[in-house]
């Protein structure tokens, strides 16, 4: 049987920088900002419209504080990301170079859920059997790091609540930034969203070629950073991986992205 595999532009690595604040900004998610990074409690549409002076002073802060930032560039917006020949191998992922040959150390297990479906990364990708050769993508994108010396500055005049609203427009404009670069990644493949796409159907995830991140519920073992690290090399945009297999600076997204039309959201667990 013929899979159902889009061939990608180039295996070449493609650097993406500067990219425009207005281009960012539209993918913002603010629920997520206000809820999650900000601790608000309810549905943010509901506070605005009923004008909740606490929820109005901190909407005043953020709002303020991104056209700052747009204004003294305080940010970097800059991405790369590849096109990767791989097969699957049981429950990993064998990811090849542009010779498409083979690297021990960029073989990648992921987790199997132990129970319901069963699901794992590594049944999305054609294995070594088929006789045809599978691609993923990888990319890697950050805000920069520039924000921290802001944040520092903040905080030392006693402005503690100016400068963790900061630090979380960092995460979350490195989030929209994701956005953007997923949108270019899934555009370059063949299958690029429709003019009729609004950012919240992209938040939705509404498109073909869903994108998984290390660290999170798929996928969370963190040791798959190096294979991308060392297939990406993201250092070039200024990403860093710590000891702990952490980036830096923190307002930095890394992922994989699989074209499989059965790509969804579930949580997996590591062996022991």
């Amino acid at each position: 049987m013929t899979l159902d595999i889009p061939l990608p532009p180039t295996l070449e690595r493609q650097v993406v920088k500067n990219c425009l604040f207005d281009a960012v900004e539209e993918n913002i998610n603010w629920k997520m900002f206000y809820n999650k990074h900000m601790g608000v409690k309810g549905d943010i549409a509901a506070l605005r419209r009923s004008g909740d002076s606490k929820f109005m002073s901190l909407q005043a802060t953020a709002t303020g504080m991104l056209r700052e930032l747009e204004d003294t560039a305080c940010f970097s917006f800059d991405f790369v990301y590849r096109f990767v020949p791989c097969h699957s191998l049981g429950d990993s992922i064998l990811f090849y170079d542009s010779s498409h040959t083979v690297f021990a150390q960029h073989e990648v297990a992921f987790p199997r859920q132990p129970d319901g479906e069963k699901l794992c990364l590594a049944d999305l990708i054609a294995p070594a059997s088929s006789g045809q050769l599978d691609y993923t993508a990888m990319f890697a994108c950050t805000c920069g790091g520039k924000f921290l010396e802001f944040s520092k500055k903040l905080r030392e005049r006693g402005e503690y609540v100016k400068s963790h609203t900061l630090n979380m427009l960092a995460i979350t404009l490195a989030e929209a930034l994701a956005e953007t670069a997923h949108s270019a990644v899934r555009g370059a493949w063949g299958f690029a969203d429709p003019e009729e796409m609004v950012p919240s159907d992209r938040l939705d995830g509404r498109y073909r070629g869903k994108r998984f991140s290390f660290g999170y519920p798929a996928c969370p073992d963190l040791s798959g950073q190096k294979v991308l690290f060392a297939l990406l090399k993201p250092e070039d945009i200024g990403i860093q991986l710590s000891e702990g297999l952490m980036m830096e600076p923190e307002a930095s997204v890394s992922a994989l992205v699989f074209h499989n039309r059965a790509a969804r959201s579930f949580v997996a667990q590591n062996g022991d």
